[in-house]
């Protein structure tokens, strides 16, 4: 009789639908590795969403400086071969204070006359002008550029 009770004992432990610890750790691994996935997901879709912002900006600084300086560029003889550099800021991160912020370096530069054929065989002497933002990112530098070319005037 003593048989008898420990055998079925044994049976009823056996039979029970539980968890051995092996398939718990497997699990565990599992839920693991997804939330270190999802994790690095969303950390890469921020530093995505934060240099396409630092861009925006970057380019806002170009074309306010483009805009508000075209009165002095639409005049083709006003147009000297110069390079015009000054800092800009392109984050200023949420902070009071200014030494966190994320700076750059804007430069204006107007190149050497260049010509270019126009209708009825025509050559037209141009002026190149280059505005450009460039920053460090923590992966390295970054840059905005615009090109306009101003045309003298017959």
């Amino acid at each position: 009789m003593y048989t008898l009770i420990k055998k079925n004992t044994l049976t009823q432990c056996r039979s029970r639908g539980g968890f051995t610890l092996i398939e718990v750790m497997i699990a565990s691994v599992i839920v693991i590795i997804s939330i270190a996935a999802v994790v690095a997901m969303v950390r890469k879709g921020q530093e995505l969403s934060s240099d396409d912002g630092h861009r925006r900006i970057a380019r806002s600084l170009i074309t306010t400086k483009l805009e508000s300086s075209t009165y002095d560029y639409t005049n083709y003889g006003n147009l000297a071969d110069t390079s015009i550099t000054d800092s800009v800021v392109i984050d200023t991160r949420g902070t009071a204070t200014t030494t966190d912020e994320l700076k750059g370096v804007r430069t204006i530069t107007v190149g050497n006359e260049q010509t270019v054929a126009g209708t009825a065989g025509i050559t037209v002497p141009y002026k190149l002008l280059t505005f450009r933002v460039i920053w460090r990112e923590p992966e390295g530098m970054d840059s905005v550029q615009i090109q306009k070319q101003i045309a003298q005037a017959e």
